[in-house]
């Protein structure tokens, strides 16, 4: 009997914890979130084009049912991530791993701070979709009609049926740290030189990292760092493998990274995609008080239609060949230039500060909810692993061990609706010890 009261208290005392603000480190941004910052924005309007942007995302749907979601990951299961929020709380699909990835941490992150309503959706985790490398169209059903949206960081212009939403770094520690560090090194228009700055990967040959083409001459990243040096200072310091990285050695165009605070001393800052997007690369530049010379791509994030080009960057061809021009347009117009420098950075510090991609993250969850007609409490969760505490989970699970198949068979007897039962978060937590 003393040993069935104390798991008892101990089992009440877990839960008491489980209603705690999220804030352990391994699984939420908890301890760092400006949550001041984001209450602040909360009481705002939401910006016009926040709404606008996801309008035109979510405009191929009249509505979003559980059936077009389940379609639709069962054409990507292999490598997209199948989510949904009930209570506030974040499930996964599937096993999965023991660990939560950034974007999950994000999410769960949001979810203590912000009341989001049920959500039926899938994530596709890549930098961008779809990759260079693989087919434009292997994430689409074969039936348009029962296509669902897909959340992703990233997209080709022309691709169909995506809601961008910030990245995995916009929504982490590392934007946090890094937008702390352009801003404290702060260098003014004046004490910069008058050239340009690059450095990066060897990320745009269109195939995986590492991959030796035979046609890398004709990538933008590897022509930048071709152009005449006394305005240009572009280099390659990755290559993704010791074969690659050797390659580009001996092709001359290879030289050590840089630090953000080696780039803020430059009036020029040229922004090229990777793979896909660079994130935060852009951001940050947009925050330098520098001039982003923006390449001309058909690649896409969440802000790019809010910017406007010679507004807040100035626009460079695809493949490098007016770079220079538009450094000598940009020395010989130093005014302006400068103009498109500080309201790049006037809108990067109202709109793409961690607090602002927390909102944009809270504004899709609700404009997506909004198309849904998904009935919650009819949802089969059985293949659905409750996330939002790993760790408290792993406690009640050890402190389970303690309770006799007997007790457990009885809690998984109860009807939960009924007050004084487990919530269906604690069943779903019991269900899957």
């Amino acid at each position: 009997m003393r040993k069935a009261i104390c798991i008892l208290l101990m089992l009440g005392g877990l839960l008491v914890y489980q209603a705690l603000p999220l804030t352990y480190p391994k699984e939420s941004y908890g301890a760092i979130f400006p949550r001041k910052q984001f209450e602040q924005k909360m009481r705002r309007p939401f910006p016009q084009w926040m709404e606008e942007q996801l309008r035109a995302d979510l405009a191929p749907f009249k509505t979003i049912t559980a059936s077009m979601v389940q379609r639709t990951f069962e054409k990507v299961k292999d490598r997209f991530y199948h989510y949904r929020i009930v209570d506030n709380c974040l499930y996964k699909w599937g096993k999965g791993s023991s660990r939560d990835n950034e974007l999950e941490k994000a999410i769960k992150t949001l979810l203590t701070v912000a009341k989001i309503p049920d959500v039926d959706f899938i994530l596709c985790p890549m930098d961008g979709l779809p990759e260079p490398y693989m087919p434009k169209d292997f994430y689409l059903t074969d039936d348009a009609k029962v296509q669902a949206p897909i959340f992703a960081k990233a997209r080709l212009c022309s691709a169909p049926y995506i809601v961008l939403i910030p990245d995995q770094f916009s929504l982490s520690l590392d934007w946090m740290e890094v937008s702390q560090e352009v801003l404290t090194q702060d260098v003014e228009w004046e004490e910069k030189r008058e050239r340009a700055l690059w450095r990066g990967g060897f990320t745009d040959i269109g195939a995986p990292n590492g991959t030796v083409t035979e046609d890398y001459q004709s990538c933008p990243r590897y022509k930048i760092c071709t152009l005449d040096p006394l305005f240009v200072d572009a280099k390659l310091c990755w290559a993704g493998s010791e074969a690659f990285d050797q390659f580009i050695r001996d092709a001359g165009v290879w030289g050590d990274a840089a630090t953000k605070k080696q780039h803020l001393m430059y009036k020029y800052l040229p922004v090229l995609d990777g793979h896909m997007c660079t994130y935060p690369g852009y951001q940050w530049r947009l925050l330098s008080r520098s001039l982003c010379l923006k390449q001309e791509s058909d690649q896409e994030q969440w802000f790019y239609a809010a910017l406007k080009p010679s507004v807040h960057y100035l626009p460079i061809r695809n493949d490098m060949s007016d770079l220079l021009e538009k450094i000598h347009w940009a020395k010989e117009h130093d005014l302006e230039a400068r103009k498109i420098a500080e309201t790049a950075r006037a809108f990067a510090l109202d709109n793409l500060m961690p607090a602002d991609d927390y909102l944009y993250l809270y504004l899709a969850f609700h404009r997506y909810a909004a198309l849904q007609n998904i009935d919650f409490k009819k949802l089969d969760m059985r293949e659905f692993i409750c996330i939002q505490y790993r760790k408290r989970n792993r406690l009640l699970k050890r402190l389970m061990r303690h309770v006799s198949s007997g007790t457990l068979a009885r809690w998984q007897g109860f009807d939960y609706s009924q007050p004084g039962h487990p919530s269906a978060h604690q069943r779903n937590v019991l269900l899957f010890l």
